[in-house]
């Protein structure tokens, strides 16, 4: 896979820019992971939010409902004061399914195995050693998109970076960061189970998960430069899924899947730039292959971009969403980089893209099909 961005070719793109949560007008200061999806006829928006930075114990969820994609509800808890085995639980926004009659929120969970090793180590960041137990993925279910039940454990044990997407064989796919979780059960609910391109099993954590520090132990086992995590994949015509990887270098490596997710092949390095954040892969309903994300060579995750393509191996054609530097408003950790994690679902003629600005703010663009 590969595209060819660069700022010179990339064209600007008119569309409604709406902040959905501002955290210089709220007690909490962090705000990221945010999903986008459509459900009868209304957008629901949700993602994480802390005090100050990124992973805090006792994160919460937060989402959001509009009828048009500009005008937003007051932001609502989802869910929070969760608690674990070793204390309040950090809480995850994982994504969305919409079913026809129910909409699905799933949440990732976790406990730190060493709460006393996330004391920065002066540059904002933690301490090396951090690691993640009782990690689990949790459902909450809904009919109308404003009354919850009580949180389902889907029994597995990861905190994947969307919703589950549905494949071509009717199978449910959750993108994970080196592991991804299938089902056979419409529902959503599963039962799921795990697949991922390691096949070692010396290289597994142990017990086996996949969430935030996980991959990190995958990574230096299998001897791989960086890190394979945050997956994003598409579905091509021939029936290959093509899972692409952030991997903390300057470019995305792709892991293909020739039987509907069951294995996946090593990753390997695209001439798909990529500056270091999660991104988003989805189609648009002309059959076009979409991508939004920060291709620039820095860390910066400056500008955002939406990349399409007609066959899903080479993107081609470039949009400008955001461009302009914005500062940051208050410390956290982790607090790094602009315009990042996007989401994005089709509803009616537009577009709907979100994502998060300095992991503070929470924006939504409404981009008409026509445009693109």
């Amino acid at each position: 896979m590969r595209s060819t961005y660069s700022v010179q070719c990339a064209k600007r793109i008119e569309s409604a820019r709406t902040c959905l949560y501002d955290a210089a007008q709220n007690e909490h200061h962090f705000c990221h992971h945010p999903h986008i999806t459509a459900y009868k006829d209304r957008l629901y928006a949700m993602w994480s939010n802390g005090k100050q930075g990124e992973g805090e114990i006792g994160q919460r969820v937060l989402y959001t409902v509009s009828e048009d994609g500009e005008t937003w509800a007051k932001p609502c808890v989802l869910l929070e004061n969760m608690q674990g085995s070793a204390g309040p639980l950090t809480l995850v926004a994982a994504g969305w399914l919409a079913q026809k009659d129910m909409l699905i929120a799933y949440i990732g969970a976790f406990n730190y195995a060493f709460p006393e090793r996330r004391q920065t180590d002066g540059s904002g960041q933690w301490r090396l050693g951090v690691k993640c137990i009782n990690t689990q993925l949790m459902a909450m279910t809904s009919a109308d998109g404003t009354t919850w039940s009580s949180p389902i454990n889907q029994e597995i044990p990861i905190c994947p970076n969307m919703g589950p997407q549905r494949i071509g064989n009717g199978k449910l796919l959750i993108a994970g960061n080196w592991a991804h979780a299938v089902s056979y059960n419409a529902s959503g609910l599963g039962p799921w189970h795990l697949t991922s391109f390691c096949d070692d099993q010396a290289a597994y954590p142990v017990p086996i998960r996949d969430d935030p520090f996980a991959f990190w132990e995958v990574s230096r086992a299998m001897g791989i430069h960086g890190s394979m995590c945050e997956g994003a994949f598409i579905e091509t015509d021939d029936g290959k899924l093509h899972m692409l990887h952030r991997s903390y270098g300057n470019r995305l490596y792709e892991s293909i899947s020739c039987d509907v997710g069951e294995s996946w092949s090593f990753p390997v390095k695209t001439d798909f730039s990529d500056g270091n954040s999660k991104f988003f892969l989805g189609r648009l309903p002309d059959g076009r292959y979409l991508y939004i994300g920060n291709p620039g060579p820095d860390n910066a995750r400056c500008p955002l971009v939406l990349s399409l393509s007609q066959d899903g191996c080479g993107f081609d054609s470039h949009y400008l969403l955001e461009d302009e530097p914005m500062p940051r408003k208050f410390p956290g950790v982790f607090k790094n980089g602009m315009y990042a994690y996007p989401h994005a679902v089709v509803q009616g003629n537009y577009l709907y893209v979100i994502y998060s600005l300095w992991k503070e703010d929470i924006y939504v663009q409404k981009i008409p099909l026509g445009a693109l």
